[in-house]
């Protein structure tokens, strides 16, 4: 995203694993306490994002967007991201999903089906609880 004036309205980037991690880098020449800032739309939370910073979010899961800055300033970002189509294809053996389904017999087609209704679960089970960071009780 490489401006002048980079602004993003609320979105889910819905191709991104859910549960990975999106690394973005903002700078350009701009007032951080005026505008760019991060909305995270789902947690209720508007966080300064100055020139420099970086945050990284799980923006396949995640609704967020950026505010805009003045007429005469400029922002650029850096953004990177975890393609949920790229695990996928890692996940199956580095083949389709056509290709992987077909190799299976009918005991591991459920047993694959019963995973991908979890998989959620896996997923959260990644990010560490307030007690695991040390936070209030």
């Amino acid at each position: 995203h490489f401006g002048p004036q980079t602004v993003s309205f609320p979105h889910v980037d819905f191709t991104n694993l859910p549960f990975g991690w999106c690394p973005i880098w903002t700078f350009g020449n701009y007032n951080h306490h005026k505008g760019r800032h991060i909305i995270l739309w789902d947690l209720k939370m508007v966080i300064e994002f100055p020139p420099g910073s970086l945050i990284v979010i799980p923006s396949g899961s995640c609704r967020h967007s950026n505010t805009r800055i003045g007429k005469k300033e400029t922002r650029m970002s850096f953004t990177q991201y975890f393609s949920g189509g790229l695990c996928r294809w890692v996940d199956q053996g580095f083949q389709t999903q056509e290709q992987y389904l077909n190799s299976l017999d009918q005991t591991e087609r459920d047993r694959e089906s019963e995973r991908r209704c979890t998989r959620w679960l896996m997923g959260l089970g990644l990010y560490p609880t307030l007690d695991e960071l040390g936070g209030p009780p």
